[in-house]
């Protein structure tokens, strides 16, 4: 660092937070934060325009990678004040299935089928009940067996 060569001294030695807390005490402002403040001011700008910036244009645009300022695009938005228009609010997830639930359900799903004399494939099954069909059973066979259907 210039401040070990230019006086010889290490910083941590006198400053136990190192070249930040120098940077503190003298209130001059990181890289790091230039930055961060040079990419809000980039996003405000361009949502003044109706122009929301995605990632890859921030990035391509301030030749920087986004990564190391901020954790993700939704908090330069955050910090920024501006509701970040790519959100899709996700549906609550449904809990987990036990072993035996899943079993039934698949079993269920494969009376139903048999009714319309359907013979579903694994991936029908996985598609339709929304299960990894392995947790559950070891083959197709395995799954026709617990819902005593004998395929022919």
């Amino acid at each position: 660092m210039k401040l070990r060569t230019q006086f010889k001294k290490d910083p941590e030695n006198y400053f136990h937070g190192g070249v930040h807390e120098i940077y503190r005490l003298v209130q001059v402002k990181t890289r790091k934060e230039v930055i961060r403040e040079k990419i809000l001011n980039f996003v405000i700008a361009s949502a003044r325009n109706h122009h929301f910036p995605s990632y890859d244009e921030i990035c391509q645009t301030l030749h920087i990678n986004l990564n190391v300022y901020f954790p993700s695009i939704v908090e330069v938005y955050k910090r920024a004040e501006i509701n970040y228009p790519h959100i899709v609010k996700r549906k609550a997830k449904k809990p987990m299935r036990t072993r035996a639930e899943g079993r039934e359900a698949i079993k269920r799903y494969l009376l139903d089928k048999m009714e319309k004399g359907v013979y579903p494939l694994m991936c029908e099954i996985e598609n339709d009940v929304r299960v990894k069909f392995y947790s559950y059973f070891q083959s197709l066979r395995d799954a026709y067996a617990y819902a005593n259907i004998k395929r022919e």
